[in-house]
């Protein structure tokens, strides 16, 4: 799971700089992916912990990696 997680992020990326779009708004558009990705786990607390990372708001998310969370 995590090296198709690796190719999608890597994929956003790509298809939001050839946009134009910051880092921002491609952590955004991923939510749902996120999300989609958690339901997809059997056991209910690695499911839990999945979708409270998925949910994280891009700010705590930059912030936590170090990343100026202007997105820019």
């Amino acid at each position: 799971m995590k090296r198709a997680c690796t190719r999608f992020a890597i994929f956003v990326a790509i298809a939001g700089l050839a946009a134009g779009c910051t880092s921002r708004q491609i952590y955004q558009s991923a939510a749902g992916w996120r999300q989609n990705e958690c339901q997809k786990i059997l056991e209910s607390a690695d499911r839990a912990q999945c979708m409270d990372s998925a949910n994280k708001d891009y700010d705590t998310y930059s912030k936590e990696r170090g990343v100026n969370p202007s997105g820019k």
